[in-house]
């Protein structure tokens, strides 16, 4: 790209001295430019003029001075401004040693009053907390003081935002330390320009102090009554566990971890415990606070439970407990009015006891006291009667027809003699009963009667009894069926007869016993081990001593062994989870009864005595052994012993989310549960890992180098034998740091108007490809923006990229290179980075600057045109300080031409001044086109070439010749 020249200029000049057209005589005011001054900052200048006698008078001839500065009549121009700006204005001097007409000049000038340097004035952020809302106001000096805040690197918080006035506010949940660099922009608008000053600062964020808002002392409870009371915390993260620290909590109460105290008191007193609730953050630390609460347990009021005394009789031994409730144990009982009865006593514990010998019905009172002297009295009535008349006689023997009988009847209590009579029912035929209670005579007829008999006594208190008299006949085979048996088991079955005179002799008359078993002829007893399952039918014949007989068909069932057919021990449980095993029992004859003999079911388990299902959802861990016995409907028994191992339940106890990694650097993470049987298989049943990363089935350890950034969900999952245990986590793939960037290859102090190449670079290979941009921002030294500063690919931000694993940039609009222009200044770099879409430019992000010096005038071409009245020389070139004072043209005669003067000094300060402070100028940068017209008289051009200095402040420029 090459500069571009479109604007021109115009100025006359004279071929010689002859050929100039006369003026009048003006002053020359010097300087020509003033320089700048600074806000607040005093200013001082002398003005001066040349061309005069002097001395000279000074005004103000045209604008106003900058606000707090002045000009003196002798030309000082002072003063402290106090607003910065751009001020024009015009000087006169007046030559007042001038006779005659005096001279006079004038000079224009814009004087430039810089604001005082933009700064961001608080040092500061002050801290905030979780949940709190948060208000900090930013303040900055210099500048024109419209400010307009803003954030130029880094996040704040979630939840908050840094508004246009300079205040950071808003509430936030997130607790961290947060980077940030604020920006604060003024616009200057009397110089069009906006200047930025910027600041790095630390905002930390932590969560609240624990605080428990529960008041100490905690209500007040009562024995026997259930007790609740919720504690109550605010501050740290929400989530508190609650422990105890000391001190005692009433006996019968537990603290649960979320802060409830429950159960009911068995112990009344004034209790003091020490209580913390703790809060841990996502980033580890605890956060708590401790109290000592009192909580005084009252016992329930003292009072007597019984009401009334049960009857006594005299000389029957008499034994009543008194009860009650309430107060504090032990109690003390005392007769406080009236008497017991004769023969009873009352001791501390509460009990009447003895046999009472008096009958009739006595009042007193008793007073219970407990340990702290509370007491409590009740009346009573206590009625003792008179000893109980009682027939003793309990059975009456039984007789055979035809033989004598004789059975004397007894009674005690009551009051004797005694008398005795038949009430109902008979007497066997053939005996009667005396009134002295004798009954005797000769039965005369088999049979079962039931006389009931009445004694009186001679208080005429009766009593009465209901007898059962047999008086048998012939023998007969009483028993009717018999029990079943049992293969292998001992068997014994005792056969029965009725009438008769024994002893007895036993015979099988006919089928066969059981095999095993055998009939006691002697005895009646069928006993042995039955060998074999089935039904076996016989008659069984019976013969008394007179040799009476009676026969009888009778049947044995033997069955199979009761046998209990589940397996030990049983299937294992798990604490939380509903349990059901069913027993099961073969041989015997079902239905069957199924009971637990020898120790404990786990605790929530319970055995169905109909259908053996043990069932329940066990609430503790541990190994539970016991027994059952079953039990058939002929009440065959047999025992088993059993064992449940209960488990607690699996839990994946590490917490989440877990550690953070970084792309590219190995990652470790242990899982670990609790509960289950510890041989656990660790797997992911959802979602992904990060890549790179897998998880150990047997330890269940996270493990791998990450090969993608980003946050990635999944579930993890653990299982033993029994259960299986889920949890959701989430890791976070963190980028690398970045490393040092660099912009290489510019020279400090580059010639306008080149384009020199650079190159990006990092300090290290990154595992990534990384994108970014350059942008540069020009700074003139004087005067309006360059233009033509930019990339030689245009504009002035420029893509990059370095692939993973590189350390050089590549460009892909092409070679990277920046045009400097034409105007002196700082050309400033700075580089931004990205990978995976995340912003990795470090902080400060990297810069680079150039400066474009101020230099003397250059001239990049000189040409002759010719017009109708002479010819015009026009100059192209640049001044990078935006100044050019002079043009000293040198003129080459034609051969045999002799001139008045070989050379001009043409001066051209105003001209240029006016150029480089037109806005229209300022698209060129410092490039000018320089048209000097020059007026030839006669028909003949006297010269052959022309070459041209340009001037300034910094120097001459090189010579340049031009040809006719």
């Amino acid at each position: 790209m090459r500069l571009r020249t479109l604007f021109f200029l115009s100025i006359v000049a004279a071929l010689a001295p002859a050929l100039l057209t006369a003026q009048t005589p003006s002053l020359a005011i010097s300087p020509a430019v003033l320089a700048d001054g600074t806000q607040g900052t005093f200013y001082s200048q002398q003005l001066t003029a040349t061309g005069g006698r002097g001395p000279y008078a000074w005004s103000l001839s045209q604008g106003a001075l900058p606000p707090g500065m002045s000009l003196s009549t002798s030309g000082l121009l002072s003063g402290t401004p106090s607003t910065g700006g751009s001020y024009g204005f015009a000087v006169r001097a007046l030559d007042t040693g001038t006779v005659g007409a005096q001279l006079s000049g004038t000079q224009s000038y814009s004087l430039r009053i810089n604001y005082l340097p933009l700064a961001i004035v608080t040092s500061t952020l002050a801290p905030g907390v979780t949940g709190s809302p948060y208000s900090q106001s930013l303040a900055a000096t210099g500048g024109a003081g419209n400010y307009i805040w803003s954030l130029a690197s880094g996040a704040l918080p979630p939840g908050m935002t840094l508004s246009p006035a300079g205040v950071i506010s808003g509430l936030t949940a997130t607790q961290g330390t947060f980077s940030i660099v604020v920006q604060v922009s003024s616009f200057i608008s009397s110089f069009e320009q906006t200047v930025t000053a910027v600041r790095s600062f630390t905002l930390t964020i932590t969560y609240p102090s624990v605080v428990i808002i529960t008041p100490s002392p905690l209500p007040s409870g009562t024995v026997n009554v259930p007790y609740y009371q919720t504690l109550r915390a605010v501050g740290g993260t929400l989530n508190y566990t609650w422990t105890q620290l000391g001190g005692t909590i009433p006996p019968g109460l537990v603290l649960t971890s979320d802060g409830n105290i429950s159960g009911t008191p068995t112990l009344a007193g004034n209790y003091s415990v020490v209580i913390q609730a703790a809060s841990q953050s996502p980033s580890g630390s605890i956060l708590s606070a401790t109290q000592t609460f009192s909580i005084v347990i009252n016992a329930p009021p003292l009072a007597i439970t019984t009401t009334d005394l049960v009857a006594g009789r005299v000389g029957v031994a008499y034994t009543q407990t008194l009860g009650a409730t309430g107060g504090t144990p032990p109690y003390d009982w005392r007769i406080s009015q009236g008497s017991l009865p004769d023969g009873l006593a009352l001791s501390v514990s509460g009990a009447i006891t003895g046999t009472p010998t008096t009958a009739s019905t006595f009042r007193f009172a008793i007073t219970v006291t407990d340990s702290r002297q509370v007491t409590d009295t009740r009346s009573y009535a206590l009625t003792i009667s008179p000893a109980t008349l009682l027939i003793t006689t309990d059975t009456l023997p039984s007789g055979t027809a035809g033989s004598v009988y004789s059975s004397t009847l007894a009674a005690s209590g009551g009051v004797t003699p005694y008398a005795w009579s038949l009430i109902s029912g008979t007497l066997p035929d053939g005996l009667t009963l005396s009134a002295s209670g004798t009954i005797s005579g000769t039965p005369t007829v088999a049979g079962t009667f039931t006389p009931t008999i009445q004694v009186t006594d001679a208080s005429q208190q009766r009593a009465s009894k209901s007898f059962r008299v047999v008086i048998i006949s012939n023998v007969k085979i009483a028993t009717t069926a018999i029990a079943g048996g049992t293969v292998g088991s001992a068997y014994s079955q005792q056969l029965a007869a009725t009438g008769g005179t024994a002893p007895y002799t036993w015979n099988i008359e006919s089928g066969l016993l059981p095999s095993g078993l055998s009939l006691g002829t002697a005895t009646g007893v069928i006993a042995g081990t039955p060998l074999s399952v089935g039904s076996s039918t016989f008659v069984v014949r019976v013969t008394d001593q007179n040799g009476s007989q009676d026969s009888a068909s009778l049947t044995v069932l033997v069955v199979a062994a009761l046998v209990i057919t589940t397996e030990s021990p049983l299937a294992g449980a798990v604490t939380g989870t509903p349990y059901e095993q069913a027993l099961a029992a073969t041989g015997g004859t079902p239905p069957y009864q199924w009971t637990l003999i020898d120790g404990t079911l786990p605790a929530g388990l319970a055995l169905d005595a109909s259908t053996g299902r043990i069932a329940g959802t066990p609430s503790a861990a541990g190994l539970a052994s016991f027994s059952v016995l079953v039990t058939d409907s002929a009440r065959r028994t047999t025992t088993k012993s059993y064992s449940i191992d209960v488990t607690a339940a699996l839990t994946i106890t590490t917490a989440a989310p877990l550690a953070k990694g970084v792309l590219g650097s190995a990652y470790r993470q242990a899982l670990a549960a609790s509960g289950g049987s510890q041989s656990l298989r660790w797997s992911i049943s959802s979602g992904a890992l990060p890549g790179g990363i897998s998880i150990d089935a047997a330890s269940g350890l996270l493990a791998g180098t990450p090969t993608a950034a980003g946050s990635f969900a999944f579930t993890v999952s653990a299982s033993d034998l029994r259960q299986t245990a889920t949890k959701d986590f989430t890791i976070t793939i963190d980028l690398p740091p970045a490393p040092a960037a660099a912009i290489t290859g510019l020279p400090a102090v580059p010639a306008p108007a080149t384009q020199p190449a650079f190159t990006v670079a990092i300090s290290s290979a990154y595992p990534m490809e990384i994108t970014g941009q350059v942008t540069l921002g020009f700074a003139p030294e004087a005067g309006p923006d360059d233009p033509a500063v930019q990339f030689i690919a245009g504009g002035r931000s420029l893509d990059f990229r370095i692939p993973s694993g590189a350390t050089q940039a590549t460009f892909p609009a092409g070679p990277a290179s920046v045009q400097t222009g034409t105007v002196a200044g700082v050309i400033t770099f700075t580089l931004r980075m990205r990978a995976a879409n995340t912003d990795i430019t470090p902080t400060p992000a990297p810069t680079q600057t150039i400066r474009i010096a101020r230099a003397a005038p250059v001239i990049t071409s000189a040409s002759l045109v010719r017009t109708s009245g002479g010819f015009d020389l026009v100059v192209i070139g640049y001044a990078t300080s935006r100044e050019v004072t002079f043009a000293t043209v040198t003129y080459l005669a034609s051969a045999g031409v002799t001139l008045s003067n070989t050379s001009a000094s043409i001066p051209l300060t105003s001209l240029f001044t006016t150029w480089y402070q037109d806005p229209n100028s300022a698209r060129f940068g410092s490039q000018f086109s320089l048209r000097l017209p020059f007026t030839v008289q006669g028909n003949t051009n006297p010269l052959t070439s022309i070459s041209v200095i340009l001037t300034n402040s910094l120097g001459n420029s090189a010579a340049a010749s031009a040809g006719f």
